[in-house]
């Protein structure tokens, strides 16, 4: 398995977007998780260089780490602590799991990243409920926004701009989960 920069910032910087995104893939073998490194190294001296911001997203997928274990809240934390430490101005991080336990874990995580923390979608969700959940829960622990991507452009046409105004609402408008799910008209099975 191999680990590669597949764009540099010069090319975003082109493009004038916004910040870049790098994926920090964790529990690789030794050779490659070293490749990563320098790789997310190199793209965040690159975007100083063009006072981009770089997003990088933790994500315990390597085949070191037990598939138990790929949302610990542990694991998480730890590659959110590495990712600041290799230069990232925003982490992307999963939210570890349901219960008011994960709420503290991810408060915990929020807390020390000392950079903004917005939250991953993670993998596809049917139920909107659960949805706005993880986002209500993830910015109550303090995280300053949502990257849902699947489970937005996954749903069915009539829904993704009601879950997107939804998730806006949470978000920016501190919107409780049912009152979201009630003003866009959006299935909420519990």
């Amino acid at each position: 398995m191999g680990h590669c920069i597949s764009a540099d910032v010069e090319q975003a910087a082109r493009y004038n977007v916004d910040a870049v995104k790098v994926l920090f893939d964790l529990g690789l073998n030794p050779k490659t998780q070293l490749s990563v490194f320098k790789n997310i190294s190199e793209l965040v001296r690159q975007s100083d260089r063009y006072d981009m911001p770089i997003m990088i997203e933790p994500l315990a997928d390597g085949l070191f780490i037990p598939s138990e274990k790929k949302n610990h809240p542990k694991i998480i934390a730890d590659g959110c602590r590495i990712a600041v430490e290799l230069g990232a101005d925003i982490i992307k991080a999963a939210y570890p799991g349901e219960g008011p336990e994960s709420k503290e874990l991810f408060a915990a995580i929020c807390k020390n990243a000392h950079v903004p923390v917005v939250i991953l979608g993670g993998a596809k969700k049917d139920n909107i409920r659960e949805i706005f959940q993880i986002a209500r829960d993830g910015i109550d622990a303090g995280a300053k926004g949502v990257i849902f991507g699947r489970n937005v452009w996954q749903r069915p046409t009539h829904e993704m701009e009601r879950v997107v105004k939804g998730l806006q609402d949470i978000v920016h408008r501190n919107a409780g989960v049912q009152e979201s799910l009630s003003k866009y008209n959006l299935p909420g099975e519990k």
